[in-house]
């Protein structure tokens, strides 16, 4: 600490010299990202785990829909298969 400086004032150049540091690694980890990867915007990203999100979605209700009819099948046919 400089002679005459605060504590508080010190802590606040420190912080802001963190800052500083992560506001470098971030951009230098985005420039990595994009330029290996290309840039995709964020939208194009939301719709693309939507449409995973629904696809696996759909699959789900059909699984079900199908053990559904198959249990009511069994139900139905059961008892009367002996007749």
């Amino acid at each position: 600490m400089a002679q005459g400086e605060e504590p508080s004032e010190v802590d606040i150049s420190r912080s802001e010299a963190v800052e500083h540091e992560l506001n470098r690694l971030i951009e230098k980890r985005h420039y990595q990202r994009t330029s290996m990867e290309g840039h995709r915007a964020s939208e194009e990203l939301w719709q693309a785990s939507v449409e995973r999100y629904n696809t696996e979605r759909e699959r789900q209700l059909r699984a079900a829909w199908c053990a559904s009819i198959t249990r009511a099948r069994q139900r139905a046919t059961g008892p009367f298969s002996r007749l």
